[in-house]
C-alpha cells in the first residue's frame, strides 16, 4: 500500500507547527514527516537508452522566512538586493553546494518562506549496480549527465515507494554557521564576547546547532 506521498506532505504542511517547534528549539515533526517521505521514494531518470534510480540517504532542510522570525541566511534563493520569484514545489534548484528540491511557501516574494531539501548523500542504482555517493555536487552528473537530449531526450520524475519504517538520525547540518543578525554575517571563530559554541567543520565559524539534517542509518 502506498504511503501519503512526498508531494502531498509538502502541499499540506502545518507551518504553525514548524514555527512553534523551531522557536522552542525543537525539531519540527513536519520536518520529520518530510524526511520520512523523502526516504520512502526516489528520483527516476529515464530515456530510451536506459534509466537510473537515485535514493536519498541524507538530506538537510532549509527554512528562511523573509518577514518572519525564523532566519536561515545560508539559503541561496532568498531576498537580497532583489526579491526572486517563489519556486513552485518540486523545482530542482542547482547551486554551488548541490541540488535542492524546493517547497517554498507564500504568494508574494517579499514575504515568502524559502524552503528546500538539499540531497547530501544518496544511493544510485544503475545497470543493476548500487553505489553510495556522499558528494552532493556529484548529483548533477547522475541527474543530468547520463543521457543525451537527442533521440527523445530524457526525463526526471519523483516516485513514491512502498512505506517502510526506515531508521534515521537527526543532527545539525554539515558545516552550517550561525549568523549574527539579519545582515547575514556569520559568527566567526575565535569567539568574541559572550558568543560561544562548537566550531563548524571548516573551523572558521560557530556551528548552527539546529538539528535539520536527517540521515539514514546504514544496515
Amino acid at each position: 500500500m502506498k504511503m501519503n506521498g512526498l508531494q502531498e506532505k509538502l502541499k499540506n504542511l502545518d507551518v504553525g507547527e514548524i514555527r512553534r517547534s523551531v522557536l522552542a528549539g525543537e525539531v519540527p515533526s513536519e520536518f520529520r514527516k518530510i524526511a520520512e517521505a523523502v526516504f520512502n521514494g526516489h528520483f527516476l531518470v529515464s530515456s530510451a537508452a536506459g534509466s537510473v534510480k537515485i535514493y536519498p540517504a541524507c538530506i538537510e532542510l532549509y527554512w528562511h522566512e523573509e518577514q518572519g522570525d525564523i532566519k536561515d541566511h545560508i539559503v541561496y534563493h532568498r531576498n537580497k538586493k532583489e526579491n526572486p520569484p517563489i519556486f513552485r514545489h518540486g523545482i530542482l534548484h542547482n547551486h554551488v553546494s548541490g541540488i535542492d528540491l524546493t517547497f517554498e511557501q507564500g504568494d508574494r516574494p517579499e514575504s515568502a518562506i524559502r524552503a528546500s531539501v538539499l540531497i547530501r548523500e544518496y544511493l544510485v542504482v544503475e545497470n543493476g549496480k548500487t553505489i553510495r555517493c556522499e558528494k552532493p555536487t556529484y548529483l548533477y552528473d547522475y541527474l543530468y549527465g547520463r543521457f543525451s537530449v537527442f533521440n527523445g531526450g530524457f526525463g526526471i520524475v519523483w516516485e513514491d515507494d512502498e512505506e517502510s519504517d526506515k531508521i534515521y538520525d537527526c543532527s545539525p547540518r554539515h558545516n552550517v554557521a550561525k549568523y549574527k543578525d539579519d545582515n547575514g554575517k556569520k559568527i566567526k571563530e575565535p569567539y568574541k564576547g559572550e558568543i560561544s559554541g562548537r566550531k563548524t567543520a571548516d573551523g572558521k565559524y560557530v556551528q548552527d546547532e539546529r538539528r535539520w539534517q536527517f540521515k539514514l542509518r546504514r544496515s
